[in-house]
């Protein structure tokens, strides 16, 4: 799980800074992504399960 995350945080860094360099404020990124974070998670919520995988 470690990679995924150490991944995951540098994609996140990623677009925080391509966003802020577009001009939007970090605070309205991070709402956004937190935002778009929860709708995914009730979408997975609601979703027939699948097998997970050896990840």
């Amino acid at each position: 799980m470690k990679e995924c995350e150490a991944e995951f945080r540098r994609v996140l860094e990623l677009v925080f800074s391509r966003a802020v360099a577009a001009g939007w404020r970090e605070k309205e990124v991070a709402l956004q992504i937190a935002d778009l974070a929860d709708e995914y998670v009730m979408h997975l919520a609601t979703a027939p399960q699948q097998p997970a995988n050896d990840n």
